[in-house]
């Protein structure tokens, strides 16, 4: 995800485009116990005004080795505290958002999976921060993860 460059490559980026050229990751990490409807929802805390998400990378896998597993993800922005699963899986904006019927990913039929976006997207106004809320679509199988976002602030 990181890109190396000289400080005459620095220079010249930052004078040609509009945005930060150095980025950072936010990493969030979550535990779905076993059960059907069993959730976890993480956070990041507060970053700037002008932020650019340049990439999202979510890795899953469950706990027991060919068991398989399902997933609602929601990947979110937001301003403000949340206080609940809720908060960030219906009040907040989702950045990657299923075009089907359901404003969110479904992930089902896998042991481990590592999904990537590409997102190049701007987000302007209020200091914001970055949540997922990851729902247990099996009654058996407990599964963990990460949800890397790669921002560019500035």
């Amino acid at each position: 995800m990181a890109n190396l460059l000289t400080s005459s490559q620095a220079l010249r980026s930052s004078i040609l485009f509009p945005r930060g050229v150095h980025s950072r990751l936010l990493t969030l990490e979550f535990f779905a116990s076993a059960g059907m409807g069993n959730f976890d929802f993480q956070f990041s805390d507060i970053v700037g005004n002008n932020v650019w998400i340049l990439g999202i990378s979510v890795w899953a896998h469950g706990d027991v080795a060919g068991s398989l597993i399902g997933a609602f993800v929601h990947i979110t922005t937001g301003v403000g505290l949340p206080t609940d699963a809720t908060v960030i899986a219906v009040e907040w904006e989702n950045i990657i958002a299923n075009k089907g019927l359901k404003p969110y990913l479904s992930l089902t039929g896998f042991e481990k999976g590592w999904w990537r976006f590409d997102m190049n997207r701007l987000y302007t106004g209020n200091s914001r921060r970055f949540g997922i809320v990851v729902e247990n679509l099996s009654s058996t199988n407990q599964f963990r993860g990460s949800c890397a976002i790669q921002i560019s602030e500035g």
